[in-house]
């Protein structure tokens, strides 16, 4: 079987080698008829939602709750007037004009989940080089107001801007392959997906965790196959539920900018990165070394600016050999995404994998997506030539035949002047 070792996609006009489910689909962010070739796209570019509207009646108050979508007109006084703890203070709006195809994990819709993988399992054993962009937007925005019982008068109102729940990059060798898709709301559209590790970018409090964090924050997090209680991998009981195996680091995702992240694996132990590394207990009984060729390796993120400084947000020294059950040492690679009772927009806009880093070219330059979104739509499904990736191994680069819904009617050839 040929495994392909190097993806990229610039944007998500063309779907070929992808597998989407649950809620998960394309948009422009705005309706544009001629990219309208599947049954999902732009369904989730919808922005109104209202839910949990409840009232509560005590001896001398009624309390009003209601959760809704929250835009910058409905919210600009929030801050100052009216926000209880957790508020998100500042953000970005989303989108409102026409942008390359992107790939909408969820709508900021309440209870929602989605998720993608890349068709072909991998080798990730040997180490391995990932990089995304993703932005989310549109939050969902909780009120609550009491007034007195006799005369209706208000008491207080208050609100806080958050939505939820987050975006996850999840390796996993679980038998569903890739039809797997986890739990809704806090489940992050991974919870529940045995045999599995993810980067989880949280947006919501976690009320499972013990040592969460209120704001945004990243962290590592396992689900165990369910193995017998005496086996020397043994993680957990037989519960899907993940496992915390490093600490929350706070930064913000969720403020509606287009950020970037790059995800390694070394099947080595890297020391440049050892001041960042970050475990607690549980990591412990993955932290072996199986063979020669299958020894403690490292997972290593980094974000943004970090990325060019080579300043990890974190590490985490672990072998995955150990932590994952793969019978042929290969396993699948995607995205997952959910909401709950709260609710945001989770957008993956580019993505590129790389089974040998560093990536390079044909040219010996180190890849990235250091690249223009604003002329990002110039680029179609066609051969890149020596424009973004001169080297790429693009899924079904010489098909006998395209499947029509990968594609968008009339679309331009190339790259565009």
């Amino acid at each position: 079987m040929l495994i392909i070792k190097v993806f990229f996609y610039p944007d998500f006009n063309q779907t070929t080698g992808l597998s989407m489910n649950g809620n998960g689909a394309t948009t422009n962010c705005i309706y544009v008829q001629k990219n309208d070739y599947t049954s999902t796209y732009a369904v989730d570019d919808v922005l109104d939602a209202a839910v949990n509207n409840s009232i509560t009646f005590s001896l001398d108050q009624v309390q009003y709750e209601a959760t809704y979508t929250s835009t910058l007109n409905s919210t600009k006084l929030v801050a100052t007037h009216t926000a209880m703890f957790g508020n998100r203070d500042t953000y970005k709006p989303s989108i409102v004009a026409e942008c390359p195809v992107r790939l909408r994990l969820t709508a900021s819709q309440p209870s929602q989940v989605g998720s993608m993988w890349f068709n072909d399992p991998l080798n990730v054993l040997d180490g391995f080089e990932t990089r995304f962009t993703f932005q989310i937007t549109d939050h969902s925005k909780r009120c609550y107001e009491v007034k007195s019982q006799n005369f209706g008068t208000n008491t207080y109102k208050s609100c806080f801007v958050r939505g939820g729940d987050g975006i996850a990059f999840v390796i996993h060798g679980n038998n569903n392959m890739t039809s797997t898709i986890g739990g809704k709301g806090q489940g992050m559209g991974w919870r529940g997906i045995q045999n599995s590790i993810a980067v989880a970018f949280h947006t919501f409090p976690q009320s499972t965790a013990t040592n969460d964090l209120f704001v945004d924050h990243i962290r590592f997090a396992a689900v165990k196959l369910c193995t017998n209680k005496f086996d020397s991998i043994y993680l957990q009981k037989d519960t899907g539920n993940p496992i915390e195996i490093s600490v929350p680091i706070p930064l913000d995702i969720a403020d509606g900018s287009i950020h970037i992240v790059k995800i390694s694996y070394y099947n080595t132990l890297p020391l440049q990165y050892f001041s960042s590394f970050s475990a607690i207990p549980s990591i412990v009984q993955t932290i072996a070394d199986v063979s020669e060729s299958r020894r403690v390796g490292c997972l290593v993120v980094f974000m943004d600016n970090g990325i060019t400084t080579d300043t990890p947000l974190l590490a985490l020294p672990i072998n995955l050999a150990v932590a994952l059950r793969l019978p042929r040492d290969l396993a699948y690679v995607g995205f997952t995404a959910a909401t709950g009772g709260a609710w945001e927009k989770h957008d993956i806009l580019a993505w590129y994998y790389c089974s040998q880093p560093p990536c390079l070219d044909v040219n010996g330059n180190i890849v990235s997506l250091e690249f223009d979104y604003s002329t990002q739509t110039m680029l179609s499904n066609a051969t890149y030539g020596t424009s973004l990736y001169p080297q790429f191994i693009f899924p079904d680069t010489m098909p006998w035949a395209k499947q029509r819904q990968y594609f968008a009617p009339n679309a331009p050839i190339g790259v565009l002047s």
